[in-house]
């Protein structure tokens, strides 16, 4: 599905919401313990973040059913495991942004990586798994990474596997092309927005807006006109 971004409406939907705060002190917390960088070493309390991401992020028919099943902390081990095991493809998307992602090269990394999140199976759905991966792959790689959920899903008329998950990556880094003669206002924008939240928090935040986040929330808005 070919989709033309509309720049200013784009500028326009970035914004903080409460959510956003969420995810400005989860990623500052994933940055300051260096997460990506241990794959290969980490411990289950290293999940602790994304696990409270998912849990606020996540429909709450999810959070139910999996407290329910008693695997919402077992997540966190079962997820080290996985991540440890993909060292190696994360090694090969080491300072990889979304900008500069090339699928004949990444693109078997990228679904090994969903794929073997995927098979944790940790919601009911297709749908729902499938947004699971993406959230826990761009916390790892923010920015290379783009988040979709069952919305965004149904907008680009992908499948809900890994497959489907590449094709939709390959869209997105045309979406940032089109973005390449404004990233000097986009940074300037999401710069703006990492202060404000840091001084909502009274600290100084070493994370912002990636440009594959700034994008996941263009489509959030777009797929839900």
């Amino acid at each position: 599905m070919k989709v033309e971004i509309n720049v200013e409406r784009f500028l326009n939907n970035i914004k903080n919401t409460k959510y956003d705060y969420t995810y400005y002190l989860i990623t500052h917390e994933l940055e300051r313990l260096k997460i990506t960088e241990r794959i290969g070493e980490l411990r289950p309390e290293h999940m602790n973040p994304i696990l409270l991401f998912l849990r606020d992020w996540m429909p709450s028919g999810w959070v139910s059913w999996s407290e329910k099943k008693g695997r919402w902390w077992q997540m966190g081990s079962e997820l080290c495991k996985v991540l440890n095991g993909l060292r190696n493809e994360f090694l090969k998307l080491r300072d990889l942004d979304l900008e500069h992602f090339e699928p004949d090269r990444h693109g078997n990394a990228v679904k090994r990586i969903f794929e073997c999140i995927y098979e944790l199976k940790p919601a009911v759905s297709e749908e729902a798994i499938a947004t699971v991966a993406s959230k826990v792959m761009h916390l790892l790689k923010p920015k290379l990474f783009v988040m979709w959920d069952t919305k965004i899903i149904g907008f680009y008329k992908c499948p809900p596997n890994a497959e489907g998950y590449l094709e939709f990556l390959v869209e997105m880094k045309k979406l940032a092309g089109q973005l390449q003669s404004h990233l000097n206002r986009i940074k300037e924008k999401a710069e703006e927005l990492r202060k404000v939240a840091g001084e909502a928090y009274g600290m100084e935040l070493c994370s912002e807006k990636s440009l594959a986040k700034l994008i996941d929330e263009y489509n959030w808005y777009q797929s839900r006109r």
